[in-house]
């Protein structure tokens, strides 16, 4: 498998195996949103370093919900969220070796910016 492995799906089962990720390997999780949706399995999560972009992942994501339903992981293993990463109050990958792992469930405040950011250059465009 890839150093990056990026998955955006509503995949039910799941598509990336643990056991293929190579040491190093960053899975990157953006589709899934619900609990019967699961894009990679138990062993991808055991392998890596889990992020999420919120909060709200820990409580809607198939991957994890079921993760710590089965005892795979508990919330206290998750590495931190994106805003404690940006700023610097969590650290991301320790070492080459580490696989990371980045679960998105989505967030308003993003899908805010993206919106403003496209009326912005929009209107920018206009006035050319």
């Amino acid at each position: 498998m890839g150093d990056i492995v990026s998955c955006a799906t509503n995949s039910e089962v799941p598509l990336v195996r643990g056991q293929k990720l190579k040491p190093g390997a960053h899975l990157d999780l953006v589709g899934s949103f619900k609990h019967s949706m699961k894009e990679c399995d138990d062993e991808a999560i055991k392998r890596g370093r889990v992020f999420v972009d919120n909060e709200a992942a820990l409580v809607e994501a198939g991957e994890l919900v079921g993760a710590f339903e089965r005892g795979v992981i508990e919330k206290k293993d998750i590495g931190g969220n994106l805003v404690e990463l940006v700023t610097g109050e969590k650290v991301g990958r320790s070492n080459s070796e580490e696989i990371t792992v980045f679960k998105s469930v989505g967030s308003v405040v993003v899908d805010i910016l993206a919106a403003q950011l496209v009326y912005e250059t929009y209107m920018q465009q206009q006035h050319k």
